[in-house]
């Protein structure tokens, strides 16, 4: 899940994980020194209560409440449908607002861990990992880590295909994001930072991110 801008002699380029733009590369990840695990999250509320996740069938979705509460807190849990936008970036050398950065899935599991299988090439690497925390009411922060490759038909093949692919650098892909009431849709902002192999940023792309539950009845027309 991964695209940003490049840069090479003031021009970002390659590097930014992006979905079909040509300019944009792959990266993108979160850091976070507060992840803690999923045992200890509370809710923002200071109340101290554990949070448990359930799920609603009536509902097709996830809600998490609070223990021994009848305050309703939907979960992140489970399985969704991204989009990374740009939006407050200084155009040129950033992107302006409304450029599509990434698509994809993204699977926020109950432990704590996040995977995205991004809407780029394989061969620039479209999978990556993240971990996540709840830090508010329904209000999740999200720490992943991409490693960002540039396709390169000139390099050996390392795999299965023809060609291969040149190592960028890591990547930190930040969200905070809010679920809403019905647990069905998330909303909420990002920021990409793309490193070359000397951990030198290559590009900071901040914006918008959007995403819909795939719940069992979810078609690929949704």
């Amino acid at each position: 899940m991964n695209a940003m801008f490049r840069t090479a002699n003031a021009t970002l380029g390659a590097v930014v994980m992006t979905m079909g733009l040509a300019s944009y590369a792959s990266a993108g990840c979160s850091f976070s020194d507060a992840m803690r695990a999923h045992a200890s999250w509370l809710p923002g509320d200071g109340s101290g209560a554990l949070l448990s996740t359930v799920y609603s069938p009536e509902s097709d979705g996830f809600r998490s409440a609070y223990v021994n509460s009848a305050s309703y807190n939907p979960s992140i849990v489970g399985m969704w449908k991204f989009a990374l936008t740009a939006k407050g970036n200084v155009s040129p050398p950033g992107p302006p607002d409304g450029v599509p950065i990434d698509a994809g899935y993204a699977t926020w599991h109950s432990d704590g861990t996040e995977l995205i299988n991004s809407g780029r090439a394989p061969t620039t690497g479209d999978f990556c990992m993240g971990v996540w925390q709840q830090v508010g009411f329904a209000t999740y922060k999200l720490n992943h880590f991409p490693l960002a490759w540039e396709y390169n038909p000139e390099t050996p093949a390392t795999g299965p295909g023809t060609g291969g692919a040149d190592f960028v650098g890591p990547a930190n892909l930040r969200e905070v994001v809010t679920v809403d009431h019905a647990g069905m849709s998330y909303h909420g902002t990002f920021e990409l930072v793309q490193y070359d192999q000397d951990k030198n940023v290559l590009a900071d792309i901040v914006g918008i991110v959007t995403a819909t539950r795939i719940t069992v009845n979810s078609r690929i027309t949704d």
